[in-house]
């Protein structure tokens, strides 16, 4: 499907100020403050008559995860195509995207995504120490990448982080980015005490495309990097997190079909065996 064909689509998902808030239809329950998620949109009929084009979310919610990563990608030639991952396991964020524009005229209003790719993780730690002393707790996101957005376009992407101590006031900081290389680290410093303290902190990272002019293609890849960092004092460790996950890498299960294969090789395995064994 080419995107004449889509026309008179105008403008679409969300403003650039609520890059964090998705459509109903996939955003999680605002008081959730544990779970990975990773979502693609692209949409050129401003919820109207006509379907969103793609329109995928994964999610890890239930405490403790059954996964450590979720992720979401689709493309159709010569129109668009998008991927982005939450990995709370290996502390990584990815996002990627692209779309074309072969009409005569623009579209998108500049304000609205007509595409959009997401990556978030949040979780809940508990800290242990032996210091009698306050001591600071670093959260930091390292972005790399590039952006390609032609002129008479709009497109970025976004990422903010967040840290909070339970009961107060959370420390944030937040990068948006146009065009060319990116080579950014968000970074947020708490000073914390007593013997156990808990923490709830949240990675976000995001690429949108919200106008593209006649002929032209927009396009962004984040997805080398976007590593998450918690930098803690030498005699502070991470008692638990609510995810279970964090750090931790959890082996994906196997699809059923690859358990089908596996099977049928072990059988194999056996026949051949047997037939040995007759000799």
């Amino acid at each position: 499907m080419r995107l004449r064909a889509l026309l008179p689509a105008v403008t679409l998902l969300l403003p650039l100020s609520q890059f964090l808030t998705a459509a109903p239809a996939l955003a999680l329950p605002s008081d959730e403050n544990v779970a990975i998620e990773a979502r693609g949109l692209v949409d050129l009929d401003n919820f109207g008559p006509l379907p969103p084009i793609s329109n995928l979310v994964e999610s890890e919610i239930a405490e403790p995860f059954n996964r450590s990563v979720v992720s979401v990608q689709d493309e159709q030639t010569g129109l668009f195509s998008y991927f982005a991952s939450a990995d709370i396991g290996n502390l990584a964020l990815k996002v990627a995207g692209s779309l074309t524009n072969d009409a005569g005229n623009a579209v998108g209003s500049g304000e609205l995504a007509i595409l959009r790719a997401v990556a978030e993780a949040r979780d809940i730690l508990v800290l242990s120490s032996t210091l009698t002393d306050p001591y600071p707790v670093t959260l930091e996101l390292v972005i790399d990448g590039t952006l390609s957005t032609p002129s008479g376009s709009s497109a970025s992407a976004n990422a903010l982080i967040e840290l909070n101590e339970s009961g107060k006031l959370g420390v944030f900081d937040s990068g948006r980015y146009t065009n060319g290389v990116v080579n950014d680290t968000l970074s947020v410093t708490r000073m914390v005490s007593g013997p156990e303290v808990t923490l709830e902190l949240e990675t976000v990272l995001s690429y949108s495309v919200f106008r593209l002019g006649a002929g032209a293609t927009a396009s962004g890849d984040l997805s080398n990097t976007a590593h998450v960092r918690l930098i803690l004092p030498e005699d502070v460790s991470i008692v638990s997190s609510s995810s279970g996950t964090f750090g931790v890498p959890i082996a994906p299960i196997p699809e059923p079909s690859s358990m089908m294969l596996s099977a049928a090789g072990l059988l194999l395995l056996a026949g051949v065996a047997r037939k040995k064994m007759r000799r």
